[in-house]
């Protein structure tokens, strides 16, 4: 990937969580493939990332998106681990959206 190549030597926090966004986008073309093992692998990749800018806004989207995984492999111990992890960056940021989402995504464990 060219962008990600621009900026791969880079360690300021701006450059940390790019890398991370870059990685996060690969796995969204994985998810929606199917390709869950290859999308589960980069999303994790992008949190260790996104942890080490702490960049809990777009953290909160790739535990999301694991967790719609999970549930679509009717995996519900980690669908479960990862929904809670998106509520706590939810319920820390006070934001109605994420909040909403969070309890979506918690809904979907409790579906499967």
């Amino acid at each position: 990937n060219k962008a990600y190549s621009l900026i791969e030597t880079e360690n300021d926090v701006k450059s940390i969580s790019q890398k991370a966004s870059l990685i996060h986008i690969t796995a969204n073309v994985f998810q929606q493939k199917q390709v869950y093992d290859s999308a589960l692998a980069k999303y994790q990749e992008a949190i260790a990332l996104f942890t080490k800018a702490n960049d809990k806004n777009r953290l909160f989207f790739s535990y999301y998106n694991i967790s719609g995984i999970y549930c679509l492999l009717n995996d519900t111990a980690n669908a479960l681990y990862y929904a809670n992890e998106t509520m706590k960056i939810a319920e820390a940021g006070k934001d109605e959206n994420s909040m909403m989402r969070a309890h979506i995504a918690m809904a979907d464990v409790y579906a499967v």
